[in-house]
């Protein structure tokens, strides 16, 4: 039988056009999935606001439009770099062993 479409959707405590999401999760947990399902839902909840933050950052991500550098978030986290790709993302995802997480708890808590 084919599968029945569903609209299921699951609360959420984040403010979506402000918090910083984090998905942290070891190989083959869903990092990938859920950055991806994030990545929807941001881009739904900024549809009104084009100059929001709406991507999610899976291990490496381009720091903005006018700078093609690609860097990995957690190393960022781990230098203390406040305005690359952590300022120009909303949601992050990835395994996360080179982040700083004190740093980052600090900066966005």
């Amino acid at each position: 039988p084919a599968l029945k479409k569903s609209n299921f959707s699951m609360p959420v405590h984040a403010n979506l056009t402000t918090d910083k999401i984090f998905v942290i999760g070891a190989a083959k947990t869903g990092t990938t999935a859920l950055s991806i399902a994030l990545g929807l839902m941001l881009s739904r909840a900024h549809t009104f606001c084009h100059a929001c933050k709406k991507e999610c950052c899976h291990f490496s991500c381009q720091v903005s439009a006018s700078n093609k550098t690609i860097v990995r978030w957690a190393k960022e986290s781990k230098a203390h770099i406040h305005h690359g790709v952590l300022e120009q993302a909303q949601c992050f995802a990835d395994n996360g062993i080179w982040a700083d997480w004190q740093w980052v708890d600090q900066q966005w808590n």
